[in-house]
């Protein structure tokens, strides 16, 4: 249990650290479980894209790098 979000959290982690800001990503209309976890991570319906015939549902997550904190900001 959540191992999809574990492994969109791994993705993310690994965009950020390649400067890759946006992650986008598709899942058929009918994925209840999947379009929870899109939601629940902040992603936006951005559109719809058609894989092998079929329309699915995208999603799109602008990503943005965290700055350190400096060790005297209060």
């Amino acid at each position: 249990k959540g191992l999809a979000k574990k492994m969109i959290g791994f993705i993310e982690d690994f965009a950020l650290e390649n400067n890759v800001y946006s992650v986008k990503a598709d899942t058929n209309f009918d994925n209840v479980a999947m379009l929870k976890i899109f939601e629940n991570l902040g992603y936006t319906h951005c559109g719809e894209v058609y894989f092998r015939g079929s329309a699915r549902k995208a999603f799109e997550k602008v990503l943005i790098k965290e700055q350190p904190k400096n060790k005297f900001d209060f």
